[in-house]
């Protein structure tokens, strides 16, 4: 390099090569690789011996330098001449290690190291690429680059993920000429033709005679175009182009591409380069690059390490005598067969059985797990430039799938009888909306802000918060919150035909129902198309809709069921429910077991919407919810749990010395379980203490984990983001036990 003061008094001095005996000079040089210098001076010695005619970066540097080219290996890899006589003949291996001998011997060697170089090697045989200089077909780039880069400076092309521009344009400004033949069997040829008189004809058309001297039938080039070249036509080429067509009108420019980040430079530039050179414009407005697709350790997936996840293995399901024998078949090295092994051979796995109760099952291979279940997991985890995949997380997504066909079950099964006209009727009036339930103008207006915010998310390609906002929604509100508090309108009761009241409230809950997953079908559709449509040609719907799901209209949020009332009505009774779940959680009070649970509030507006919608509350927590008179106080003293109980007067009327299990929901809500009877003391101190150690190291952990900034610096942002959410969590776990041990301590 021409700053590096190590070597300056050399420059343009000239040295003896060992071996040849050929003087050559010392050059100092600097070039630009990929943003890189080269020569590097912090590698090696700085100091680099080229070989121009086999070194792709020696080439450039000759060029920079007006070195001369000399060749020394032919293409069937042996050496030629001008390399010394006793190499001539030799393959490049056998040189090299003759070459060393020799330098040793004649006492120029200082040393033998072992070190790592990039080898380029043949995909299918694994055998060394050696460069050779030979005559090929190029294009001059940078004009080219020139109109590709100012297309996306003025914003008529966009990258999203948007970090990409900067990768596009450092391309765009560090061009090099494109080599654009091949010499391989198959593609397009390239369209020349060779005279023996050495006139090259190009031409659209085969050629009768040379254009020169008019001998006839001249040789087609045996070369074809590089294959990114003919694909760099594509957008255009295949709309009938150069012909104004009325597709190349109506589809040239494309709105978006959608590609991989591994191919900006070999595809995407090139088509932006040829698009906009032929047409003068360019081929696509959007640029969307998608996540690559790694092990759940962040590593390449490779068949040498064994941590390859075949899509039709996770749709289909495997074996593991099945991977062993398809590893066997492709000649796996024993690093891949270990993994195999290591990762799906057979293991011990919890899980729990239809009673609920935990029990150990013995599990091998990969399960079949549907394609819906596949694609789901790949789009709620695109979250950063690669997603990291594994059995496990598919397997999360299929329990997803599952949780969707069940409660799709539970509706077909209650949805006979139903109309969708009359209810769709229904939902079109003031009256008609205002006569549904609070739950069912809840979980309507819920269903719009879904569609909104999943638009919202597509809109700007954010696939992953679309695809996690549709299962927090089917997950959290629609089965766990209002199917349980519609069953009881659902079922079929043997009076039901001579109670209107009791039927016109079935057919609303049939209707809201029906309604939610009709919708719902068609937001998760592009996420899962097999599922969604496989349920929704059984939902009951109105005959104006097309026979396919795929070619319905996606769904709009609509203005008229959107219910903030509702829905903050909801959340009251949710965070009620919640409070009082979780203080059975914490004290291990089984669900079986029925409780008592005693409310008090000085917010009237709160207490009257509890007290309305009571029966709510009682059923989803699977509790007896007793209001306290205003008048009551409950008291939280430190090491204690006392609840008092006044007149109207405020004089202690009574005081209950047993220990209390105490929550809040809000800054004004508190509530209370007497816990005498409930639960065994003794154990249960014992059980929590345990419990506080393990949260206590289970916080050490995670605290250490994001306290260490190479963890910060390498894991994934998801990664990252999920170790965060677990400290948040265990944090108010920990919280909450220590709480309940000071609330079984005081009563001792």
């Amino acid at each position: 390099h021409p700053s590096d003061e190590r070597y300056k008094h050399l420059h343009g001095k000239l040295v003896t090569l060992p071996l040849t005996g050929r003087t050559i000079p010392i050059v100092p040089v600097e070039i630009k690789l990929r943003g890189k210098v080269f020569p590097d001076p912090e590698f090696g010695t700085g100091a680099v011996k080229v070989t121009p005619a086999h070194d792709p970066n020696d080439y450039l540097v000759s060029q920079a330098a007006n070195l001369p080219i000399i060749e020394v290996i032919d293409r069937k890899a042996k050496m030629i001449a001008p390399a010394p006589a006793k190499y001539v003949g030799m393959t490049v291996n056998e040189c090299r290690k003759a070459v060393v001998a020799d330098l040793e011997e004649q006492g120029f060697l200082v040393g033998v190291k072992d070190y790592k170089v990039p080898r380029a090697r043949s995909q299918r045989s694994g055998a060394v690429i050696e460069p050779l200089l030979m005559d090929q077909w190029w294009v001059k780039a940078a004009p080219l680059a020139e109109k590709a880069a100012a297309a996306v400076t003025a914003g008529k092309t966009k990258f999203v993920p948007e970090q990409y521009t900067k990768v596009f344009m450092e391309w765009m400004t560090d061009i090099q000429d494109w080599c654009i033949s091949r010499q391989l069997w198959w593609g397009h040829r390239i369209p020349a033709w060779h005279c023996s008189c050495g006139e090259i004809t190009v031409a659209r058309e085969t050629p009768a005679a040379c254009a020169k001297c008019s001998k006839p039938d001249p040789q087609q080039d045996p070369d074809i175009l590089d294959t990114w070249f003919s694909s760099g036509l594509w957008p255009f080429s295949t709309l009938g182009w150069p012909e104004k067509s009325r597709s190349l009108q109506t589809f040239y420019p494309n709105n978006v591409l959608v590609t991989g980040p591994d191919i900006i430079f070999f595809w995407v530039a090139r088509m932006m380069m040829l698009g906009l050179h032929f047409t003068g414009k360019a081929p696509f407005r959007t640029v969307y690059l998608t996540a690559i697709v790694t092990d759940e350790n962040g590593d390449k997936m490779s068949k040498t390490k064994g941590n390859v996840l075949d899509p039709l293995d996770l749709v289909y399901g495997a074996s593991f005598q099945q991977l062993l024998d398809r590893a066997d078949a492709d000649n796996a090295p024993k690093t891949a067969v270990d993994a195999i092994k290591k990762n799906f051979g057979p293991k011990k796995k919890k899980k729990k059985g239809r009673d609920g109760k935990e029990e150990t099952i013995e599990v091998s291979g990969i399960p079949p797990m549907g394609a819906d279940a596949l694609r789901f997991a790949l789009a709620v985890r695109n979250t950063t430039g690669r997603i990291r995949l594994s059995v496990e997380r598919v397997e999360d997504e299929r329990n997803f799938i599952n949780k969707l066909w069940n409660a799709s079950r539970f509706a077909l099964i209650n949805l006979d009888g139903f109309d969708p006209e009359r209810f769709d009727a229904q939902l079109k009036t003031p009256a008609g909306r205002a006569s549904l339930t609070m739950p069912d103008r809840w979980i309507l207006s819920r269903l719009q802000a879904v569609a909104a915010d999943v638009q919202t998310a597509l809109e700007a390609y954010r696939f992953a918060d679309a695809a996690i906002r549709i299962r927090s929604f089917v997950w959290d509100e629609l089965c766990d919150w209002y199917i349980e508090l519609a069953k009881s309108n659902l079922y079929q009761d043997p009076g039901l035909d001579q109670d209107p009241a009791k039927a016109a409230r079935r057919h609303v809950a049939q209707g809201v129902l029906a309604t939610a997953l009709e919708t719902t079908m068609r937001l998760l559709h592009p996420f899962a198309p097999y599922v969604t449509e496989e349920i929704w040609q059984k939902l009951p719907k109105l005959p104006k809709l097309p026979e396919s799901l795929m070619i319905t209209l996606f769904p709009q949020p609509d203005q008229d069921l959107i219910d903030a009332a509702a829905e903050a009505e909801m959340k009251l009774v949710q965070d009620v429910a919640v409070a009082c779940r979780m203080l059975r959680q914490t004290y291990n009070v089984p669900l079986t077991q029925k409780i008592n649970v005693e409310l008090r509030t000085m917010n009237s507006e709160r207490r009257d919407l509890i007290r309305r919608y009571l029966p709510l509350v009682e059923k989803s927590a699977k509790i007896t919810l007793v209001l306290e008179a205003e008048s009551g106080e409950l008291k939280n003293e430190p090491g204690q749990a006392v609840l008092e109980h006044r007149d109207a007067d405020g004089k202690i009327i009574g005081r209950d010395k047993e220990a209390t299990a105490r929550g809040g929901v809000g800054s004004d809500i508190e509530i209370a379980v007497r816990l005498g009877g409930l639960i065994d003391f003794a154990a249960e101190k014992t059980r929590i203490t345990k419990d506080i150690e393990k949260s206590t190291k289970e916080i050490a952990t995670i605290e250490k984990k994001l306290g260490n900034a190479d963890f910060l610096a390498k894991a994934a942002e998801e990664v990252v983001a999920e170790n965060r959410v677990r400290l948040t969590d265990e944090q108010e776990r920990h919280q909450r036990l220590v709480d309940a041990l000071a609330t079984l301590g005081a009563a001792s």
